[in-house]
């Protein structure tokens, strides 16, 4: 075997030799049998080991711990070491995810110094039954995707904390079965399908909708169990009204959200949305700005075909509609803004992409 200490004769074990590559270099690691006995390198991480099962324990400034990590030994080989992907976004363990972000609470370190705007992680949803009897959308794999750090306000302080760490996307539109709801990963939003207690009044809103209440159990209860455990419950800012006259346009609610939609002035900064003056005063009341969405061309979504991009689509915000008076006459109903698959705004009422939102 190469550079292996190969003793099968007389008596003597076969040994051998791994190596492993730390990354950050000035790591410190701990190797360990299986009786708990501490291995010796013969030179700077490289060791002369037996066919066995091992576990190492490796530390470096600046990230939690690797604990425990159990390898089996039968050849010569390499062992990659690499905090950096260890606790990445992407490739993190569930257990290394939550590690992370208790260590962002608890003042240990910053979590955007090791993840970034735009980072993707691949997670399973369960079925998820809709809200009208055709409506259910398929078990599947989607991919999410960091939008912001440091944005959402929490409910519940956590340690010191008073900004939820991470807020996180699906990337896509979540998929719906072929053969209900509009057949196509759409639903419809809006008092139409979901009567609010306001039906008639310029007060259906947002956080009166019923479809709000859905995202925040149904939908919630889909997640991962993981993120089902880590997700935070935030204080977003609704608009209470359609009403776009200036006099009234300060007139704000908010609501406590696990899962939410966004708004108008979380995807863009431009002050012109359709016909209406978007920017000022009224962008304040529903947030700001994410920094994932400072990249216009990241408003364009598409379908999910598990986990990957399929076709281009509409998706729903949580906006009203800018044109309350033209649909209030037309269908004596309110309904909410969207993003086209071109990345741009309407407001009229119809069959749209869902991608919701959740903070850890």
């Amino acid at each position: 075997m190469i550079g292996g200490v190969d003793k099968t004769g007389g008596g003597k074990v076969e040994k051998w030799q791994v190596t492993f590559n730390l990354t950050p270099e000035n790591a410190i690691l701990i190797v360990k049998n299986l009786k708990g006995q501490i291995m010796q390198p013969i030179q700077n991480n490289i060791y002369e080991l037996e066919t066995g099962v091992y576990t190492y324990t490796a530390s470096a400034e600046g990230y939690p711990n690797i604990e425990n990590k159990r390898i089996e030994i039968y050849k010569d080989d390499e062992i990659d070491v690499n905090f950096q992907n260890e606790f990445s976004f992407s490739t993190a363990t569930d257990t290394q995810l939550e590690r992370m972000l208790n260590a962002h609470y608890n003042g240990e370190l910053n979590i955007s110094d090791y993840w970034h705007v735009g980072d993707t992680r691949k997670i399973h949803i369960n079925e998820i039954i809709g809200k009208r009897s055709s409506e259910k959308y398929v078990e599947q794999d989607i991919t999410i995707v960091i939008i912001g750090f440091d944005h959402d306000d929490l409910v519940t302080k956590a340690g010191e904390r008073t900004k939820a760490a991470v807020t996180v996307q699906f990337r896509e539109c979540f998929g719906c079965d072929g053969d209900s709801a509009n057949g196509d990963g759409t639903y419809e939003f809006g008092p139409y399908y979901d009567t609010s207690p306001n039906y008639y009044d310029k007060a259906t809103n947002y956080k009166d909708n019923p479809r709000r209440a859905w995202f925040n159990e149904t939908v919630l209860n889909a997640m991962p169990e993981i993120f089902i455990k880590l997700i935070k419950t935030v204080r977003k800012k609704n608009l209470k009204n359609h009403d776009r006259e200036i006099a009234n346009a300060t007139v704000s609610n908010s609501s406590d959200d696990k899962i939410f939609l966004l708004s108008v002035p979380e995807v863009t900064n431009e002050n012109t949305v359709g016909s209406y003056l978007y920017g000022n005063p009224i962008g304040n009341y529903e947030g700001s700005l994410y920094e994932y969405y400072k990249t216009s061309k990241n408003r364009i979504k598409y379908y999910n075909n598990n986990g990957e991009k399929g076709n281009t689509t509409n998706w729903w915000l949580r906006s009203p509609s800018t044109e309350f008076t033209l649909y209030q006459n037309y269908y004596n109903n309110y309904y909410f803004m969207s993003v086209t698959s071109a990345g741009k705004f309407i407001d009229i009422h119809g069959s749209e992409g869902i991608c919701p939102a959740f903070c850890v």
